[in-house]
């Protein structure tokens, strides 16, 4: 094996690195020509950074996933396509990227967390691929992705139901074959044109006329009433994408619709334990605060009543100096 960080250090040198504008890493641009099984082929840590040029970025190894794969500020990379290579990706300061793909190994995919969705630019992305993923996301968490224009998640556990995209107006192209979700057509954006929902829970999934992708504008024409239904009831259904998000959430962003319901609960239980927990520790506070003045007051009290004995102690000694001058004590006790 070959020491990836290594391998592209020598094979783009930082004086050139300005000019690049292209990296496409495969079996002959590493030099290997004859077996696709290879043990020559790259591993390990790979940094990619500090490329003002680079556009595209592209990874096609032999075999299996080798590569901890992390780019960092290529602020002219707009596409990202990678399959069977990666062990883990991360993302920071690549905010042009408008196509993305990633395809996984089979039958054993590698990449444990898809964090790095979070840091790719939702205006900016128009092309979204992901394939032959183990982890369960909910189909909501995409719809924060406003400006999609093609939208692949095939051979996956997805979950949720197509109304979360209804929002994605300018959605054209939709694969979600080979998953979990569930939903009808109906609910769809009107732009979109092209769909694949074979072996799904899609309603609509067995309505095959022989075309390959499903043409959803000639099913529109045949389907107006169930359409209308669907307009009628896009009021009251909510966008789901930026909730389904794990921006704090576990340590996985895509979660599927029940666990962000339950999530959301334990939240709003949390806040009612917090609330309550402050209330007792502004009680608390208040109870010493009564208690440190109450403690005032009796020392103010008790410093009156010492004042008070005083006057009075003062006030008696006065009387009986007046009387003993005047003989008043004297007359009384002879009387």
């Amino acid at each position: 094996m070959v020491n990836a960080q290594e391998w592209f250090n020598n094979k783009y040198p930082l004086e050139k690195r300005k000019e690049v504008e292209k990296i496409d890493i495969n079996l002959f641009s590493i030099g290997i020509f004859y077996d696709l099984t290879s043990a020559e082929w790259l591993e390990g840590n790979l940094t990619i950074e500090n490329l003002p040029s680079l556009k595209e970025l592209s990874f096609s190894p032999p075999s299996r996933p080798t590569i901890n794969l992390r780019l960092n500020n290529l602020p002219k990379l707009n596409t990202f396509f990678a399959t069977n290579s990666l062990t883990s990706l991360s993302i920071n300061n690549c905010p042009e990227i408008n196509t993305f793909c990633i395809e996984e190994a089979k039958p054993n995919p590698s990449i444990s967390s898809f964090e790095f969705l979070n840091y790719l630019n939702n205006r900016n992305l128009t092309s979204l691929f992901i394939s032959n993923s183990l982890l369960t996301w909910d189909l909501a968490y995409f719809g924060r992705f406003v400006n999609l224009e093609s939208l692949t998640l095939c051979n996956s556990p997805v979950v949720g139901s197509l109304e979360s995209l209804q929002n994605m107006t300018k959605l054209k192209k939709l694969s979600v074959a080979l998953t979990n979700v569930s939903g009808s057509l109906a609910s769809l954006p009107e732009n979109l044109e092209k769909v694949e929902v074979y072996n799904s829970k899609v309603k609509e999934r067995n309505e095959w006329s022989g075309e390959f992708p499903f043409q959803v504008q000639v099913w529109r024409k045949n389907h107006m009433q169930e359409i209308e239904l669907a307009k009628n009831n896009k009021s009251e259904t909510k966008q789901l994408g930026a909730e389904a998000c794990y921006h704090g959430v576990a340590d996985d962003v895509l979660i599927n619709q029940n666990q962000g319901t339950e999530k959301n609960n334990a939240i709003s239980q949390g806040e009612a334990v917090a609330s309550l927990t402050n209330q007792v520790r502004q009680l608390k506070l208040e109870k010493q605060a009564w208690k440190r003045e109450r403690i005032n007051l009796n020392q103010q009290i008790h410093q009156l009543q010492v004042q008070l004995n005083q006057r009075n102690q003062e006030q008696a000694a006065k009387v009986e100096e007046v009387s003993k001058k005047t003989g008043f004590f004297g007359k009384f006790k002879k009387n």
